[in-house]
């Protein structure tokens, strides 16, 4: 039993390799990826929403993990992501009972809006207008913009086309997501 991440994470060995021809496996990456938010300190100093995430002891074993990825079928789906907090709002820690595989396009959706502002997520102060801007993108690409004259019309926008797209989402995967995935997104709410 050898530990292999941040101290804490080790591969009791088993049928789940680490390196396949010298390249990580995709369980390996996805798990040194779930330990980097949980143990990291550069991940956990640079993207604060992970500062008090962690993991179910059992998954502190590389086999156990990989195992459960390998049970999930959306596991199949290249570059589909580790979630935390999709069937659970909110959740911090890292477990089989409350992880689900996501298409990127789902997951970058969830992503809640500016932090960097005192203001509500999703909006930030248009400089030239004095205008609250809702601006809504999915993987980098703008889907929705637009200036509101109060802070409460914009955070009706943001919270009403927010949930308009997660839906579609839904919809749009609904054959390749998993039951509980699907029912946690058509419920899905924003939350101030």
């Amino acid at each position: 039993m050898a530990i292999c991440v941040f101290g804490v994470g080790y591969d009791s060995g088993g049928d789940y390799p680490r390196y396949i021809v010298g390249k990580e496996s995709r369980e390996f990456t996805v798990w040194r990826n779930m330990m980097a938010r949980c143990h990291g300190s550069a991940v956990r100093k640079n993207r604060p929403t992970y500062s008090e995430s962690s993991h179910v002891d059992i998954w502190t074993d590389f086999q156990v993990f990989a195992e459960w990825c390998n049970s999930q079928s959306q596991f199949l789906y290249e570059g589909w992501q580790l979630d935390k907090d999709i069937l659970v709002k909110g959740n911090k820690v890292y477990g089989p009972d409350t992880c689900r595989f996501l298409p990127p396009q789902i997951n970058s959706l969830l992503l809640g809006g500016n932090k960097k502002s005192n203001l509500p997520k999703g909006m930030s102060l248009h400089p030239q207008t004095n205008k609250y801007r809702v601006r809504i993108n999915n993987q980098s690409k703008k889907v929705y913009d637009k200036l509101f004259k109060t802070i409460e019309e914009a955070k009706e926008a943001y919270s009403a086309v927010k949930e308009m797209l997660v839906k579609e989402q839904a919809e749009l995967w609904k054959d390749k997501i998993s039951s509980d995935v699907y029912e946690s997104l058509i419920n899905y709410k924003v939350v101030y």
